[in-house]
């Protein structure tokens, strides 16, 4: 977990102990452990906490210790909601109660803390400031461990070139005597061997990067050279086997041309590559790969001397060829976000700024899948992206902001904006930011809802359950007026559906839809009577229309199961909320 809790040995050992899976002949569940404290990291345990699932686990309660154990009948990879109940107390780290199954050998002890409501605002703040600090730790902690990593594994690269090019003298000292030999025996050079014909021409490739490294591109580029020169000659007898060699070797010399600032020679080298591997490409997609990192090449080499549209060509079909690749081998996803975040850069006008946006949100989106998949490993590259996202949804508010002046049409977009903005700032674990943002998003989506509810009541409605979970905080007297506002829009619609079901029984599910937002709208703000309510009147009528539904005459096909997914998400919210504040 995030934090480090002083606990006795015996606890100590329980939240090292990694679930596993249940023993039987198929799958039966995954078990969670974890533990429950008041307040903050290191606080005392809790007895009693009710916890359980909105579905997927029977509760349980945790022990005098804090101690609990789940088991969770959800598949690895499902979303899971956590329920603690305890009254008179709320959760610290909200959040952390969604998550997705984790694999049995994967799932890790969970720690959740409770203190009274009363409380709240000051154990997120001592919690949010924990996390903070711990995760800069640990960040700097697995960077010095990477690099030295790293450092070890150079060396060891290097120790081994230096080898091999020690061979690679004395093999072509060698066959310098046998040429001189043949030469004394023959008028004809028909019996002269190349200097490193037996030679593996991927050494030089690695010999070049060594140079390249130690600051030599005088001595990198010879290497490069005679490479080359020996892969070509190796390709005329066997192409399929050396042509690659020949592709790798224009590449790496083109990118240290590219280094050496003599952009044209660098590109002449891409395009002789860009020629070979499509030819192979051609005769099988095992091929492809090169295509593709050719074409990045390119595309790093136009962006150097600011050729926007070539750039983007490029860029487009290494995007879509790391795509296919990454269908069949997971390994290329990296390249695909990689290149999404390239192809947001260079999206620098303002006319593309959603295309901007929509390729930096699909880097993010595979870089945390990854990180899911390999924790700790891409961290660097989701803030990185993150800090992407947060300068082009700031530029577009501004841009926004500039626009509303002269045409309030584009309150919704600001509104939207700051939506998109506070949720990336959550994620950032910029807690005060976020406040900021959706509570001026709020405001914008409430005063857009009294005119149109129909349009902007459930983006207000989202955005205060959004803002409802986070605390609203300083905001809180702005939160309770909008809330109230909300509420008005929503009770007049509703006296509007009611006259017209009277006449029209087409409206019962209007009805019942503006009960359920005043249900969720009165749970957020803590009036369990009236959101039970609400609920109870809603699933009764979905219930009832579902039932008509299925009795309506006519072929079973025609029977579209509506009504029954109503009286589902319906009875859900109401069980969600018995279970959360029953005493």
């Amino acid at each position: 977990m995030r934090s480090q809790i002083r606990l006795n040995t015996t606890l100590a050992a329980l939240l090292l102990a990694v679930s596993n899976p249940l023993v039987a002949s198929s799958f039966q569940g995954v078990i969670l452990k974890g533990v429950i404290v008041e307040n903050e990291a290191g606080g005392p345990p809790i007895a009693n906490v009710q916890i359980s699932a909105q579905d997927g686990a029977s509760a349980v309660l945790s022990r005098s210790n804090g101690t609990f154990v789940l088991l969770v009948t959800k598949q690895p990879g499902e979303p899971l909601r956590l329920i603690l109940q305890k009254p008179g107390m709320v959760v610290v780290n909200e959040w952390e109660r969604e998550f997705n199954v984790p694999k049995p050998e994967n799932a890790r002890p969970l720690t959740f803390l409770l203190c009274r409501k009363v409380d709240l605002p000051e154990m997120m703040h001592r919690y949010n400031r924990v996390y903070v600090a711990d995760r800069a730790v640990q960040k700097y902690q697995k960077k010095l461990e990477d690099s030295e990593a790293k450092r070890r594994a150079v060396e060891a690269e290097n120790e081994w070139l230096r080898a091999q090019l020690a061979t690679a003298i004395k093999v072509a000292a060698t066959d310098k005597e046998e040429r001189v030999k043949a030469d004394e025996l023959s008028d004809s050079n028909l019996h002269g061997v190349s200097p490193i014909r037996s030679f593996d021409p991927g050494v030089l490739n690695r010999l070049a990067a060594l140079y390249r490294r130690e600051g030599q591109p005088a001595e990198a580029l010879k290497a490069y050279d005679e490479g080359l020169k020996v892969s070509r000659e190796l390709a005329q007898k066997d192409p399929y086997t050396y042509q690659p060699y020949v592709v790798d070797t224009l590449n790496n010399r083109g990118d240290l041309m590219s280094e050496l600032n003599q952009f044209g020679e660098a590109l002449e080298g891409f395009n002789e590559a860009l020629r070979i591997s499509r030819d192979l490409a051609q005769k099988s997609s095992t091929y492809l790969p090169y295509v593709a990192m050719t074409q990045d090449n390119r595309a790093a080499l136009f962006h150097k001397q600011n050729q926007v549209g070539d750039e983007r060509a490029a860029l487009d079909e290494t995007l879509g060829l790391f795509r296919g690749l990454a269908q069949s081998n997971p390994i290329y996803w990296l390249h695909v976000a990689e290149t999404l975040n390239r192809m947001g850069i260079n999206n620098l006008d303002a006319k593309r700024r959603k295309e901007k946006r929509e390729s930096f949100n699909d880097a993010l989106l595979i870089y945390q899948r990854l990180e899911r998949e390999s924790p700790g490993q891409y961290g660097q590259e989701i803030e990185a992206t993150r800090g992407l996202l947060e300068e082009v949804f700031n530029e577009t508010l501004e841009s926004y902001r500039e626009l509303v002046k002269l045409d309030p049409g584009y309150r919704p977009n600001i509104a939207d904006t700051l939506n998109d903005l506070g949720s990336l700032e959550l994620d950032r674990n910029e807690t005060g930011k976020a406040r900021k943002n959706f509570s001026e998003a709020f405001g914008i989506y409430v005063a857009l809802a009294k005119k149109s509810l129909g349009q902007y009541g459930q983006r207000a409605l989202s955005i205060e359950g959004t803002l409802a979970r986070l605390n609203p905080g300083p905001y809180q007297q702005e939160f309770e007026s909008n809330g109230g506002v909300l509420e008005a829009a929503f009770n007049d619609s509703l006296n509007s559906y009611r006259k017209q079901g009277q006449n029209d029984p087409r409206y019962r599910s209007n009805v019942a839809e503006t009960l359920v937002s005043l249900g969720i709208l009165a749970r957020d703000q803590n009036r369990m009577t009236a959101a039970r309510d609400d609920f109870g009147e809603a699933l009764a009528i979905f219930e009832a229309l579902a039932l008509a539904e299925k009795q309506h005459p006519g072929p079973a096909e025609w029977y579209s199961h509506q009504y029954d997914g109503k009286v589902k998400s319906t009875r859900r919210f109401l069980d969600d909320l018995t279970e959360i504040r029953k005493p």
